[in-house]
């Protein structure tokens, strides 16, 4: 796949979350090429072992009872370097579920850790007034909204 496809970054990203591409792509241009897999991070997260959960994985598949450190689903970057040995490992490795789990969990296997930015964050009272990536919007109005009216900070964080 790699003599296929060139790009420096893998942007993944919830269709409920608006990117702020003017601190985006600065922060990014600063980013290390190679070995970069950031976002929030999310530490302690369980598996889910129960059959009826969305995102049931057996013991079989993955062994530990949580999950490595990740970047949270709504949105994290890959430098190209890290898509393609996941997607390597991926050919040898049986992982199902929840694909930020996937991810986190690859990257772990590849001593790969991810790096914690503050500013992607979730929607909260407590919301930077300008993130870089704002995940958890939810309706195409509140981000129509968002959007044209700005971020305000509505909490005391």
């Amino acid at each position: 796949i790699g003599s296929r496809l060139s790009f420096n970054y893998a942007l993944v990203a919830d269709q409920d979350t608006l990117v702020n591409w003017q601190t985006f792509l600065p922060w990014l241009a600063s980013s290390s090429r190679q070995g970069l897999y950031a976002g929030r991070s999310v530490d302690n997260r369980l598996v889910q072992r129960d059959e009826p959960a969305k995102f049931h994985v057996p013991s079989e598949i993955y062994k530990p009872d949580m999950y490595p450190p990740m970047a949270a689903g709504f949105g994290y970057v890959l430098s190209s370097d890290v898509v393609f040995k996941i997607f390597s490992l991926l050919q040898e490795q049986q992982l199902v579920g929840e694909d930020d789990a996937m991810v986190g969990a690859m990257a772990s296997l590849l001593g790969i850790k991810v790096t914690s930015v503050s500013d992607f964050q979730m929607l909260s009272g407590c919301t930077a007034k300008y993130p870089m990536v704002l995940g958890g919007i939810g309706s195409a109005a509140k981000m129509k909204e968002l959007h044209n009216n700005g971020i305000q900070r509505t909490g005391v964080c």
